[in-house]
């Protein structure tokens, strides 16, 4: 849980704070995973595994010295179906991943992502807090946010692509 609050011309997230008139503008950013980048990594890492483990099949075949060859295509078969399975997990904890959004502040220097949640109607409720905060010396106010990232520094180049630093 992360505390915002506003007290005394202050803007608190967490242990970080921001003056108010140093805060030049407060948005919400929808941070959507991925997932189509998600499913292209799983299909080249699977077919990466797929070509190693038949190049070491056929290399196996190749090989004059005495060896176990059924122990050692076991071994290959074994390594390749836990690859593959490691990324189908890595695959389906990404796309479970949910959208989340960030509030956003911008000063005068680069803007910081200071706290992203599930909730949009929370985050753009912060944003017009603050907002009013901002305008109004003597508005206070105080919110428990179940927060999933704090603290980076998020970078936007052109409309709608996002880049975190």
């Amino acid at each position: 849980m992360t505390t915002v609050q506003v007290g005394r011309r202050i803007l608190w997230v967490g242990g970080a704070a921001y003056p108010l008139q140093n805060i030049a503008r407060v948005r919400t950013e929808k941070l959507t995973p991925r997932r189509g980048a998600m499913l292209w990594f799983f299909a080249k890492a699977t077919l990466f595994c797929g070509l190693v483990g038949l190049a070491a099949t056929i290399a196996l075949d190749h090989v004059d010295a005495p060896v176990d060859e059924y122990r050692i295509r076991r071994a290959i078969t074994a390594a390749v179906t836990t690859l593959v399975l490691l990324n189908a997990i890595r695959l389906v904890a990404g796309l479970a991943r949910p959208t989340r959004y960030a509030l956003v502040i911008e000063t005068s220097g680069s803007p910081h992502t200071v706290l992203a949640t599930n909730g949009q109607s929370i985050v753009e409720q912060l944003v017009r807090q603050i907002m009013v905060a901002i305008d109004n010396p003597d508005a206070e106010f105080s919110i428990q946010i179940t927060n999933y990232h704090v603290g980076d520094n998020i970078w936007q180049f052109g409309p709608y692509s996002i880049g975190k630093a």
